[in-house]
């Protein structure tokens, strides 16, 4: 996804699922996301849309991968995305990121299975120099400069990269507070050299959440996404719809045009604006109810829920705003059982007595 401002924004998408996907389709909007223009790149099996980029309002880039050939394909626009034209192709499967028309980073990213290659451009991406290699277990999903220097990878096996020197070195950044095996990071957008974003999730959904950083990426919070009252709901394609799920969607894709002011693209096409800064775990909680209380938190496999007055509905969503459980226990001490869910961030929305709060929950 990327904003060139407020009403300008471009995202693509794949046909078909993840596992059998059936092209490439661009989705443009030039008012904020109201409604969006369809343009398919790519109808090819195989096919996945992959990054779009733009430098104004006319000159942008585009790049698919294909899974049966193992090559990616990039497209180049002169019209605001309306027409392309094919760029060339290559077999390392990267993602890229470019400061300017000129000036841009590659990291390979075709499996899990190492070397991982960071590479750069100064003339556009018609020659690339080598710059680094990572021997650890992991694909590259996403990366992301905020200037000639400052950037950032993430990618599987919980795998999160810092350079502040252009590329030449990356350290591994370590300290995001979630618990350790099973987080792939799978997006990553830094309005600044200090304030950033990652989407963690990935196959086995350990965590679906977002790490955010004011400090460069030396502390981090979990974040909350979706909140009231727009749980349950969520924007796709333009057209606003209920989402009932029974698991949790992987975000791959954020672009933010300020340090508040947002986008989130995840699975399905599901698009989440933000203009406010999400709530942190170690945050209130969101109109919350004299005389509720619930322990423990965070939660394993059951969460206490107690009130002064009967709880007449229990509903848990995910930070995308799906619905995934509803119960109306009756009665003033209930015991929720969270063992059907992954582990993750979530919403708890509770209603007593006529009064409603929503409170979050760590499920490990």
């Amino acid at each position: 996804m990327f904003w060139l401002n407020p009403t300008h924004g471009w995202y693509v998408s794949t046909l078909g699922t993840e596992i059998s996907s059936l092209g490439a389709v661009l989705h443009y909007t030039t008012d904020g996301g109201v409604n969006w223009t369809h343009n398919v790149i790519d109808n090819t099996a195989g096919v996945f849309g992959v990054q779009v980029q733009f430098f104004d309002a006319n000159n942008g880039w585009l790049a698919t991968f294909n899974a049966n050939t193992l090559i990616g394909n990039g497209y180049v626009s002169t019209d605001g995305g309306a027409n392309w034209t094919f760029n060339g192709s290559d077999s390392d499967g990267g993602v890229m990121y470019f400061l300017d028309a000129n000036n841009g980073w590659k990291a390979s990213a075709i499996d899990d299975n190492p070397p991982h290659n960071i590479s750069h451009t100064t003339d556009g991406g018609s020659n690339w120099t080598a710059q680094y290699t990572d021997n650890t277990t992991g694909g590259f999903n996403a990366i992301h400069f905020v200037d000639a220097n400052n950037g950032w990878v993430v990618g599987d096996n919980e795998k999160i990269l810092k350079t502040t020197d252009g590329g030449a070195t990356w350290t591994p950044i370590t300290n995001t507070g979630l618990p350790v095996g099973g987080n792939n990071f799978t997006a990553v957008f830094f309005s600044n050299v200090n304030v950033g974003r990652i989407a963690a999730g990935g196959e086995d959904n350990r965590y679906s959440s977002i790490l955010y950083t004011a400090n460069g990426g030396t502390t981090w919070e979990i974040q909350a996404l979706a909140l009231p009252p727009s749980v349950g709901k969520s924007n796709s394609n333009s057209a606003s719809k209920t989402q009932i799920a029974d698991d949790t969607a992987d975000i791959f894709s954020i672009y933010f045009i300020d340090e508040l002011n947002g986008w989130y693209v995840a699975d399905n096409g599901q698009i989440t604006h933000t203009t406010g800064d999400p709530l942190s775990v170690q945050q209130n909680n969101l109109n919350a109810i004299e005389g509720f209380s619930f322990y423990p938190n965070p939660a394993q496999d059951q969460l206490m829920l107690k009130a002064n007055q009967k709880i007449d509905q229990v509903e848990v969503y995910n930070l995308l705003g799906q619905q995934l459980m509803l119960v109306k226990p009756n009665v003033s001490s209930y015991q929720l059982k969270l063992n059907t869910i992954k582990s993750g961030l979530y919403f708890i929305k509770v209603k007593t007595n006529g009064k409603t709060g929503t409170y979050k929950v760590l499920k490990q």
